[in-house]
């Protein structure tokens, strides 16, 4: 059997809220968004890839989910880019700014950044390291 993996799915307080950054802050496209009998949800998606984010609302009396612990829902979210420094700008500039880094991690350079219900986003890219001579 073939497993692909094709979106990740995280809980969240307030929809519109959690999709203004991913749209704003990260150019994050809205591919759909539903209501369904145990909440809503929308699915966004970076334009240069196949990766999608699945952000689900479900109220207090939803069978779906149980309380709500801030940033305790997913570890992090990834986002490979051409360059830290210059990408954790951008979110900075719409009112969120790093809550780590940047810093190197040996071949790797990353910076955190945390979406409005506490969820670290990871930026990152592979950094060219010299060949010795």
């Amino acid at each position: 059997m073939e497993f692909s993996f094709r979106y990740t799915a995280i809980r969240t307080r307030y929809l519109d809220r959690s999709l203004k950054f991913y749209v704003d802050a990260l150019d994050m496209k809205l591919l759909h968004r539903s209501k369904t009998r145990i909440g809503e949800f929308a699915v966004v998606k970076s334009p240069d890839s196949q990766h999608q984010l699945e952000t689900n609302y479900y109220p207090e009396n939803s069978p779906a989910g149980g309380p709500y612990n801030t940033g305790s829902e997913a570890d992090h979210l990834a986002f490979r880019v051409g360059d830290v420094d210059e990408a954790v700008t951008y979110p900075k500039e719409k009112g969120y700014p790093p809550v780590f880094g940047p810093e190197t991690f040996g071949d790797w350079r990353v910076a955190y950044v945390a979406d409005p219900d506490g969820i670290w986003i990871e930026l990152l890219t592979k950094r060219a390291i010299p060949v010795p001579l």
